[in-house]
């Protein structure tokens, strides 16, 4: 908490300046009511020193104020001072620390050596874990790469870094980081079967995108969070993430939409390589719910099926400017889960399980960004353990629709042809598909997404000539299957009716 130089909080009883300290912060003090002739009371005369260094404000009443440290730094006095007739009584302390300032790393000779520093809470103590970022050895002993260091600090006698746990000084002259080899293990070699559009070689991209939070359960542990554009990479399933550190790590685990991860090195920690799970969603979103729809066909997609399934029930909605891709997501399922750990409600989702949907609608509200889901009903129950409804952190995968998601009275994939088709106007809309439908053709020509049925998921293959007929039909889903149906005739051009192809898509 940042206290200003020039806000006073009313205080009646001397606390310790520990007490003190973590009420401040943690905003447990009532007493916060900046102090004025306008209650009654009589403002403080003396003029507040300004709050420079290590100084994070004063706490102030009509006749006291103290000072109050930057985390991880002391008082090297009494921090509590009294105005007398628009004087201060004593000059106010400074707040020290181990170096000059709380921003500043341990000093070393070694520039090889890195220091990843915090501040507990509430203790205030100062910790930094010391490292080799050239990937070399911590000398003398090499026994760990890591040694943790705290900043022990007395009003008296000053403040020095001592390894956690020691009585002594550390002798940080004494630490050196080994020159590692020169030469380090080549990147893996591109896969086979990469689209021709790829490169040969690994493409390098931008450590900015990158960024590294503490983990309040490991003391030496870190949580890391990459953010990438896949349209500006050209990402396809067979790619992967190389990534190599400065200093030797453990990865511990790791979260959706990593599959597994590799170490790279003949001596593991430096390098890894990142694989991701197939079809992933490498965007985490909020769950939101939204009413049951009457029949799915209402929702953006219209989607059809010539049999009832789960999808009635266990359906969902994608952002509208960016998931929904313009219908193309329509029809394809998606296994959604709560993350573990909440922004705004912690504990939520405890009890719900990881859960299969259907896309059938899309969520034109502002709020929806990308990643965000909106479920139905059913969804939400059984994701969130039957919560009421609210707003929750998530994370899902495109997945293979399950059987209960499909007719069980045919075995193949279907097309329905819309309300008014005909030989000279017609939309058509694959369904009861295991994956998502992203090319169709008909007589070998591909054909786009129908542009006259709003947001609808059709594909328009007509008009169509005598002479064109009959017509072959293909389409490919986003496993590259392919499925086809022969149209005979005009004649067989029937609205509202279903056609079948020849496999399961």
């Amino acid at each position: 908490m940042k206290l200003s130089s020039s806000f006073l909080l009313a205080t009646t009883t001397a606390q310790k300046y520990k007490d003190l300290r973590v009420s401040v912060r943690n905003g447990s003090d009532e007493s916060n009511r900046v102090l004025g002739n306008d209650d009654g009371r009589t403002a403080l005369a003396c003029t507040i020193p300004e709050a420079t260094g290590n100084v994070d404000g004063y706490y102030c009443n009509s006749k006291f104020c103290t000072l109050m440290c930057k985390p991880g730094s002391i008082p090297d006095g009494r921090a509590r001072n009294k105005c007398i007739n628009g004087a201060w009584k004593d000059d106010f302390p400074n707040c020290i620390t181990c170096e000059n300032s709380v921003d500043d790393e341990p000093s070393a000779e070694d520039s090889n050596l890195g220091f990843l520093c915090s501040v507990d809470d509430p203790t205030d103590d100062r910790r930094c874990a010391m490292t080799c970022s050239n990937g070399g050895d911590l000398l003398p002993t090499a026994i760990s790469n890591t040694v943790d260091l705290i900043c022990n600090c007395h009003k008296k006698k000053g403040c020095e870094w001592r390894e956690d746990g020691s009585k002594k000084a550390a002798d940080l002259s004494s630490y050196s980081c080994s020159i590692p080899p020169t030469s380090h293990p080549t990147d893996p070699e591109v896969p086979d079967g990469c689209p021709a559009d790829k490169p040969s070689e690994c493409t390098s991209i931008t450590s900015t995108n990158i960024s590294f939070q503490n983990s309040w359960t490991c003391r030496n542990c870190f949580r890391i969070r990459a953010s990438y554009s896949l349209a500006d990479l050209n990402w396809s399933d067979l790619d992967f993430l190389v990534m190599r550190f400065d200093v030797r790590v453990a990865w511990i685990s790791w979260g959706h939409p990593i599959d597994t991860v590799e170490s790279l090195d003949n001596e593991d920690g430096f390098k890894y390589k990142i694989n991701f799970k197939k079809n992933a969603n490498f965007m985490s979103g909020e769950l939101t719910h939204y009413s049951s729809l009457s029949d799915i066909s209402n929702g953006a997609c219209g989607l059809h099926m010539s049999a009832s399934t789960k999808a009635t029930t266990h359906f969902l909605a994608l952002d509208a400017d960016t998931d929904y891709n313009g219908s193309r997501n329509c029809g394809r399922c998606v296994k959604l889960k709560c993350e573990c750990s909440q922004s705004e409600f912690t504990g939520a989702c405890a009890t719900g399980s990881d859960v299969i949907a259907m896309v059938v609608d899309m969520c034109p509200d502002a709020q929806c960004l990308q990643g965000h889901l909106d479920l139905s009903p059913g969804t939400w129950n059984d994701v969130t353990g039957s919560e009421d409804p609210s707003k929750y952190d998530g994370s899902w995968e495109f997945v293979e629709c399950p059987s209960e998601f499909l007719s069980d009275s045919v075995a193949v994939s279907q097309l329905y042809l819309k309300t008014g088709s005909g030989q000279y106007w017609s939309a058509a809309q694959p369904t009861n598909t295991r994956f998502g439908i992203n090319f169709m053709s008909v007589n070998g020509i591909e054909i786009p997404l129908h542009n006259s049925v709003g947001d609808n998921f059709y594909f328009n293959i007509g008009p169509r000539t005598d002479a064109e007929f009959p017509l072959t039909l293909l389409a490919r889903n986003t496993e590259g299957e392919v499925a086809t149906l022969v149209i005979s005739s005009p004649g067989d051009i029937v609205a509202e009716s279903y056609l079948n192809f020849d496999s399961l898509l």
